[in-house]
């Protein structure tokens, strides 16, 4: 039984304990990090499904084109080359389906490979109504009040801290060996052994000649035989118990500059545990101050966008009109009906972008990842 050296076994004990939390901690930032992957892997599928819907759309509207168009080439009132133009586009919509239904299977396929489920198992997700979010919500995030709450809360920090209380116990557990160890030592023992026996009495078996007196009368003695029986197990037990009790003291006097060197490697792994708390702290900031920038760029493109398909949802009305009137050709009403899917696809794209990252702010705030 250890009875004195200087902390050292409670240190050790408190050093195990601090690991085993700081396991379960990195368990956490496993978690968190798996958390934000597959809710991006989500968010895309989202978007590819948004930006198929818009090319379904884009097809479905040429095709009314096409028809009315060839209306009025069979009425006489739009030449026959008007109808080439939007037979090209209605191959290059068919085409844009396609590629996006293409997105739509790699984005599943992604999160299928992130959820562990088996490439050629049927999945499909729910696709929920996300709201028009409004461009000013980042207004209500104060990013210095997320960072310092992040840093209070955030597993890597947590981590971190433990790492350098785990190397301070290091040092006291090195400094350690600098005293004496002082031990309480006991010991109890018996044995037993088959082969033991004791006498249980006697018989007489005859007389035997031992010698003779001066007159040459012989002398004799009775021939005295033993009986012996085994010891009884518990009778040994008791008889051979040996019993010991001492104090043992260590004394540390030469060990070849062991123990400076270890209180030396110790204080460098203090050291090493600092400056990864530090380094933890401040790529944890500038994570959180970069999300909120990319929040804020979001919310700016978002606003763009919101303008740039107002007006180009009125310029494609102007260009319908005077397609219809016969005072411009398929080509240019095209280029307008492109410009315009192309700024609702870069809409639906800064939408779920901004979702996302007001989501990864939520997300430092200790939210729940959801949708």
């Amino acid at each position: 039984m250890l009875l004195y050296n200087n902390g050292r076994l409670r240190n050790q004990i408190d050093a195990a304990w601090m690991e085993y939390k700081r396991t379960g901690i990195q368990n956490e930032v496993v978690k968190r990090d798996i958390a934000l992957t597959i809710s991006n892997a989500y968010l895309q599928i989202l978007l590819a499904k948004e930006q198929l819907r818009i090319a379904q759309q884009q097809l479905l509207l040429t095709s009314e084109q096409k028809s009315n168009t060839e209306k009025l080439i069979n009425a006489g009132m739009l030449p026959e080359g008007d109808i080439l133009d939007l037979e090209a586009q209605f191959f290059r919509d068919e085409a844009n389906i396609i590629s996006a239904e293409s997105v739509v299977t790699n984005a599943l396929l992604n999160l299928k490979f992130l959820l562990d489920i088996p490439g050629n198992e049927a999945f499909d997700i729910l696709s929920p109504t996300l709201p028009e979010p409004d461009p000013r919500l980042i207004e209500n995030y104060n990013v210095d009040q997320i960072v310092a709450y992040a840093l209070e809360q955030q597993p890597e920090i947590r981590s971190a801290e433990i790492g350098r209380k785990i190397a301070i116990k290091n040092i006291e557990i090195a400094e350690a060996g600098k005293y004496p160890s002082i031990s309480l030592n006991g010991n109890i023992s018996t044995s037993w052994s088959s082969a033991r026996q004791q006498v249980d009495g006697f018989n007489i078996e005859g007389v035997r000649e031992i010698g003779y007196l001066q007159d040459f009368t012989p002398v004799f003695e009775p021939v005295i035989i033993p009986v012996l029986k085994d010891v009884p197990y518990f009778r040994q037990l008791d008889d051979n118990l040996l019993q010991f009790v001492g104090v043992n003291m260590t004394v540390p006097i030469f060990n070849r500059n062991a123990v400076k060197t270890n209180i030396a490697q110790a204080k460098i792994g203090l050291k090493s545990a600092e400056l990864s708390q530090s380094v933890a702290i401040q790529n944890l900031e500038q994570t959180i101050r970069q999300a909120y920038t990319d929040a804020l760029v979001a919310s700016k493109n978002y606003q763009a966008s919101l303008k740039s398909v107002e007006s180009f949802a009125l310029a494609y009305e102007f260009a319908q009109k005077r397609y219809n009137l016969g005072v411009s050709n398929a080509l240019e009403m095209l280029l307008a009906q492109n410009s315009l899917n192309t700024a609702k696809s870069q809409l639906e794209s800064n939408k779920y972008q901004y979702w996302f990252n007001l989501k990864v702010l939520d997300f430092y705030l200790g939210k729940p990842f959801e949708i």
